[in-house]
């Protein structure tokens, strides 16, 4: 409803680049649905992502090896409801222009390598969308520790931004000095009512509600 009602009568909703940060099964899942369930009824122009070689993993996390199958089917939905949108997969550095709007890739799991990884979180990516208006908002998909320190340690200052998504739902991975650096006037939070209140054992918050 959202979407259709900032669409032009008679027009179908247009999705000008649909952005998955990282192959974690609850930010796929949805995706896959939406794509399946919607094909007849909007258009998207292309897909991009940063999807690892599962082979390279050292998967630990029950999680992650669900996540598998969950990708096979969103490729699968892509590949039969949207066969000719382009499918880019992204990297540091790269620059996306959109009418009205600049996305920059800043981090990539490509920035780990040779690390040995055990989560797909790990492989998350970090990227800022820069408006005509000069509004930014900053994305952090799930970055973990070495992700977060990394990023601020690279661009410092010029992290700011006027909406964040906190960093893996507020949960452990972000970064004290990375938050400071972005110094936020909006936070996005993706998480539950009831994690969000801490009434979930073992979800403790870092950086966001105070020391965490």
């Amino acid at each position: 409803h959202c979407i259709k009602g900032r669409t032009p009568e008679n027009e179908k909703p247009l999705i000008a680049m649909w952005i998955i940060t990282h192959m974690h099964c609850d930010h796929i899942e949805l995706a896959s649905h939406f794509i399946k369930q919607y094909s007849e009824e909007i258009e998207i122009k292309s897909f991009a992502q940063q999807f690892q070689d599962c082979r390279t993993l050292e998967l630990s996390i029950e999680k992650d090896k669900i996540s598998i199958d969950a990708k096979a089917i969103l490729e699968e939905n892509i590949k039969n409801n949207f066969r000719n949108a382009p499918y880019y997969t992204l990297h540091t550095g790269q620059k996306y222009y959109f009418s009205g709007m600049e996305l920059e890739i800043l981090w990539s799991g490509d920035d780990m390598y040779p690390a040995t990884l055990k989560s797909f979180n790990e492989f998350s990516i970090a990227c800022r969308m820069t408006f005509e208006s000069g509004k930014t908002v900053m994305i952090l998909g799930n970055c973990m520790h070495t992700a977060c320190r990394n990023i601020a340690e690279t661009y410092g200052d010029y992290l700011k931004s006027d909406v964040l998504q906190l960093a893996h739902h507020g949960l452990i991975g972000g970064n004290k000095r990375l938050y400071k650096f972005i110094d936020p006037d909006i936070c996005l939070w993706a998480t539950s009512k009831a994690r969000f209140e801490g009434k979930l054992p073992g979800q403790a918050y870092q950086y966001c509600l105070g020391e965490g």
